[in-house]
């Protein structure tokens, strides 16, 4: 076993002006001469020597980097048109497995480095053959691609893993840090910024909008943005929703969230006496989805709805705003609903668990607590607290009178009252 001293004064030792880097063998004091005389220049020499080390946690890692110094470990040839079955392969037998709509997303960007390397006349066949140099320049032509930094230091770490699972190797062409522990491919700070969230006036603004705007499909677009509205679901749920996913009778959506697949979660909406009013006049049972005109645009290209969206939040005067050189900040999307439903239903004293339960959560530990609330009855009265607008003085006066006509009435017109309740309802 191979131990490295820790502290300045226990691994660095002089001896007739010379200083000598101080390890252990097996218990046995070994004296590598670093061939200089001052202590600045020993702490140098000695944390190149390290920096080698640092990446070393398994006994595979030490075979691997002994193998490189003795230059016994070849890495395979792996063609670079073979990699991304390859790297499916590879990740089967990985310990954490990324989800299915993940695995896609990174070997597109895979796609992306091999389009690179041809657009580019590479001459290189083989993984092996791709060195710093290589990665450095796609790292520059990511740079200036209009990504946000989040989007950059994702491709370049996926890039970076699919090197390991493939080559086996501790150091890859797109680490932060080299062999020598010097600085290679730099990450970006992720400069994040918060959506925001749309306020009563916009909500409002935004629902009444729709007679005045001229775009394909208004109608279905209308019925989207009531979704998202009054259920706080994605947007990706809302426009792939199914017509069997409706049920009337139960007064209630049934969804099982596309991002959260892999937990199984069904979620179970109520419908909102607005929402229910919109479903009803689109109700058509010829179709498969809600919204089939959207759902097909979508099912074809996710980014042409955006489009669709992002201009109708334009046009209420919601726009993003422009960054010279880089990707414009989100801060206005259809995913501020789901911010908007969450904070409206807290204003109006609507249980946080209840809310949770309702717009589901990818975390499985808190959804396990949330199946403890399953009565469907008691969150179709939570839900029909829901309130966009605020109730006016007029009707609060409304409900004082009517409230104080009630008390009067005896119980058998009482009854009568709600019969016809009942059939209003209904």
């Amino acid at each position: 076993m191979v131990v490295f001293m820790a502290t300045d004064k226990k691994n660095l030792k002089k001896i007739r002006d010379v200083f000598y880097l101080r390890t252990k063998v097996d218990g046995k004091e070994i004296l590598k001469s670093l061939g200089v005389r001052t202590l600045a220049e020993a702490k140098t020499k000695r944390d190149e020597f390290l920096s080698g080390a640092r990446d070393v946690k398994t006994q595979s890692d030490v075979i691997y980097k002994v193998a490189r110094a003795k230059k016994i470990y070849q890495p395979k040839k792996f063609l670079i048109e073979n990699i991304i079955p390859e790297f499916r392969t590879s990740l089967e037998t990985a310990k954490s497995k990324p989800g299915e709509p993940l695995l896609n997303m990174y070997c597109y960007w895979i796609k992306e480095f091999q389009n690179w390397l041809h657009q580019n006349d590479s001459p290189i066949k083989y993984l092996s053959e791709i060195n710093t140099d290589i990665a450095k320049k796609y790292a520059k032509n990511l740079y200036h691609s209009n990504i946000s930094p989040k989007t950059y230091n994702e491709k370049i770490n996926c890039l970076a893993r699919m090197f390991k699972l493939i080559n086996g190797s501790v150091n890859t062409p797109f680490d932060e840090k080299d062999e020598s522990g010097n600085t290679n491919i730099e990450r970006l700070n992720k400069e994040t910024v918060s959506r925001e969230v749309f306020t009563r006036e916009d909500a409002i603004r935004i629902l009444n909008s729709f007679n005045e705007i001229n775009i394909p499909f208004r109608n279905e677009y209308e019925l989207l943005f009531y979704l998202g509205a009054y259920t706080g679901m994605r947007l990706k749920d809302c426009a792939l929703l199914l017509w069997d996913k409706v049920n009337f009778a139960a007064n209630n959506i049934t969804t099982r969230p596309y991002k959260t697949q892999k937990h199984n979660i069904e979620v179970q909406v109520p419908m909102h006496p607005n929402l229910r009013a919109k479903l009803i006049t689109a109700n058509n049972p010829e179709n498969q989805y809600v919204m089939q005109n959207l759902a097909e645009t979508y099912l074809r290209n996710p980014k042409a709805v955006g489009k669709v969206i992002s201009r109708i939040l334009e046009l209420n005067g919601l726009t993003n705003p422009k960054v010279e050189n880089k990707k414009s900040p989100c801060l206005y999307g259809f995913h501020s609903w789901r911010y908007f439903f969450s904070s409206i239903c807290a204003e109006q004293g609507i249980p946080l668990d209840v809310v949770k339960n309702l717009v589901g959560h990818m975390n499985e530990a808190m959804t396990r607590s949330y199946t403890k609330i399953s009565d469907n009855k008691f969150h179709q009265q939570e839900i029909a607290k829901f309130q966009i607008t605020e109730p006016t003085p007029e009707q609060d006066s409304l409900k004082k009178t009517l409230l104080k006509r009630l008390e009067t009435l005896p119980d058998s017109t009482l009854s009568q009252v709600l019969k016809l309740l009942d059939t209003i309802e209904a």
